[in-house]
């Protein structure tokens, strides 16, 4: 998967709870703007979406979009071995779809990888 996030500005002038004034990569920091945040499989195919309000910190979305993307309501559980995963399906054509799954187990173990990575790093 591919995260990125850009800010959109709008032609306006005025402020909502949305479109604000705020950090701006096309220099339009007197103007109207959102964060857009999108996720993409490796071949580029959407996976969702989110809009910011622009005065937020980009590293601050991405927990959003991860939580969006792995909400259980759209899950269905699945019995394997010992554990119960969440199993969604994602279809873009008849030929291809994307299938997300999370196991407790698994992202555990990633995290405390990912704990003795920082760690050596250091």
């Amino acid at each position: 998967m591919f995260y990125d996030c850009t800010t959109l500005y709008f032609e306006s002038f005025t402020e909502d709870e949305l479109c604000s004034f705020g950090y701006s990569k096309d220099h339009k920091f007197n103007q109207g703007q959102a964060l857009l945040a999108l996720t993409v499989t490796q071949e580029g195919l959407p996976v969702g979406y989110e809009v910011f309000p622009s005065n937020m910190y980009e590293g601050d979305t991405f927990k959003s979009a991860i939580e969006k993307i792995l909400d259980s309501r759209e899950y269905e559980k699945m019995k394997y071995e010992d554990e119960m995963l969440r199993i969604s399906t994602f279809a873009y054509t008849k030929e291809k779809r994307l299938i997300v799954s999370h196991s407790n187990k698994r992202a555990e173990k990633d995290r405390r990888d990912r704990g003795k990575s920082s760690q050596s790093a250091l």
